[in-house]
């Protein structure tokens, strides 16, 4: 773990330098001294990803120096745990397989995930970097894990997508709206957020709907139902005005935009720009989330090892448009009788989300929502100590429940939020509560949703329930005594000896041995 204060964060310059090597930093150097306009928004498959954060992280440092007072981005804290997870796992034999999967730009994601994982597993057990196979045709898990002479194979997956960067109609709809700007002398940005309904059909519909817009000369925003589509309009400046310095755009993080410009240097140095023109579109993730997960376990099952216990894990693309609980709620049952009817070998499914809670001038807090979807088929059961990842310590063993005598309870004792505020201001996915048995047939946890809500997920002889409560109960920073009470298939939630909360488990999804 590293420390960033205003005194330090330039420091981690010759860190990076050591670890990715000094050639690729100044290639990064190099890149953002050359296009220091689009940098931000860089998502071209050709331009390695990690330039983007590079120049966010110089940027935070030239404000940090400026203003006196700590200046950290999104980016900034993206490779500085990257940075951080280095250091933890810098002296595992085979560290070169990911610093190099790190220095490509189309693995880039999934070696900065592999990072995540080992670095995690590391504080807590022994696990080892495999080698690639050099095997034709055939690939080896990422990791293996050794916890009481018993062997866990790990294979991590990060699926970041950048498939808007090949839609040949984007890019005939950003130049055509180059094209209009400039015959009509409109120093505009304009921005459009796709939606759904996007479609090849819509071209033509989308470019007419925004000449209008253009023409009007005027700032902005609006929605187009019908073709899914948000237009965000905004002059920059008159036609032919001279602008000099820094060009401010409000537009998304996640465009994929092209920038037209005159630009000349003036014998004093000071750089005048006009006739500036910046078209983007940002679309819309549409994650077919559980044909893109059946393929990353289709895939997996193939290089994980069929007598041994296996883990596979995944990572969403980084995106706040991704309703992560929407996505599991929806696909949960489906993705577990897949992995239990076609991929036996995998013990368990752990998906992940990496999110942030946000403070302006001060550095954002990563944090990681999971889920866990256990393999109750699974050809060689995890039946001994082995803790589930992400799990708060608060029970060494959680045994797996049995509905026995049509009636189950567990009570949890002196429970309670340690972060020193009341729960309805602690940021959207804070855990209070994650307990998983080592198959993670039996589960509990209890966090606050991205709504908002108290949520308890409850996974019973892997079957899952999750219950949503609008009741404000845990309104201050003090214990907690629940109980779970099973009664038959209804689940009831009993938080300081009140019922706050009942579910029902559904039956069809039980596993039975």
């Amino acid at each position: 773990m590293i420390e960033v204060n205003q005194n330090n964060l330039e420091s981690y310059i010759s860190d990076f330098e050591l670890f990715l090597g000094k050639s690729f930093i100044d290639a990064a150097n190099n890149y953002i001294a050359n296009n220091n306009v689009g940098i931000k928004n860089c998502t071209d498959k050709k331009v390695h990803p990690f330039y983007k954060y590079w120049n966010s992280y110089i940027n935070d440092i030239k404000n940090t120096k400026e203003h006196n007072k700590l200046h950290i981005s999104r980016e900034t804290i993206f490779i500085l745990e990257l940075l951080s997870n280095i250091k933890d796992i810098k002296n595992k034999k085979n560290i070169s397989r990911i610093i190099n999967s790190l220095l490509q730009h189309n693995t880039y994601y999934s070696a900065v995930f592999e990072t995540q994982i080992l670095a995690y597993y590391s504080s807590r057990y022994n696990i080892e970097i495999i080698e690639e196979n050099q095997i034709e045709g055939e690939k080896s898990p990422d990791f293996l894990l050794q916890t009481n002479n018993k062997n866990i194979y790990i294979e991590c997956k990060a699926l970041e997508d950048f498939e808007i960067n090949n839609n040949i109609e984007y890019q005939k709809i950003i130049q055509k709206l180059n094209d209009y700007c400039q015959k009509k002398q409109k120093s505009n940005s304009v921005i459009i957020k796709t939606g759904e309904n996007f479609s090849k059909s819509n071209t033509n519909n989308i470019l007419s709907k925004i000449y209008c817009l253009i023409n009007k000369n005027s700032n902005i925003v609006t929605k187009i139902d019908e073709l899914g589509i948000e237009v965000i309009i905004q002059k920059i400046s008159e036609w032919d005005k001279p602008i000099y310095g820094a060009i401010k755009i409000n537009h998304p993080n996640n465009a994929n935009f092209t920038i037209q410009t005159q630009m000349k240097i003036l014998n004093n140095g000071t750089i005048e720009q006009r006739n500036l023109i910046l078209v983007g579109i940002e679309a819309k993730p549409i994650l077919n989330f559980e044909k893109r997960i059946n393929n990353e376990i289709t895939k997996a099952r193939k290089q994980l090892k069929s007598d041994k216990c296996n883990l596979l894990h995944l990572q969403l693309p980084i995106s706040d448009d991704i309703n992560f609980e929407k996505y599991i709620d929806e696909n949960y049952n489906n993705i577990k009788e897949y992995i239990e009817n076609y991929a036996r070998r995998i013990n368990a499914v752990i998906i992940s989300n990496p999110m942030y809670s946000y403070k302006k001038n001060s550095p954002e807090i990563q944090t990681i929502q999971s889920v866990i979807i256990p393999n109750c088929r699974a050809n060689k059961p995890i039946n001994f100590d082995f803790k589930m990842p992400y799990s708060t310590v608060m029970y060494k063993n959680i045994h797996d429940l049995k509905i026995q005598n049509n009636k189950t309870k567990i009570e949890l004792k002196n429970i309670f939020y340690t972060q020193n505020m009341p729960w309805e201001k602690a940021p959207v996915g804070a855990i209070l509560l994650n307990i998983v048995s080592s198959t993670a047939e039996t589960q509990f946890k209890i966090w606050k949703s991205f709504i908002g809500l108290i949520t308890f997920d409850i996974v019973i002889m892997g079957a899952r329930v999750s219950i949503k409560s609008t009741k404000n109960i845990f309104p201050k920073n003090e214990k907690y005594k629940i109980d779970i009470n099973i009664i038959g298939y209804t689940i009831e939630i009993i938080v300081n000896d009140i019922i706050v909360e009942k579910g029902q488990i559904n039956v069809n999804h039980i596993h039975r041995s």
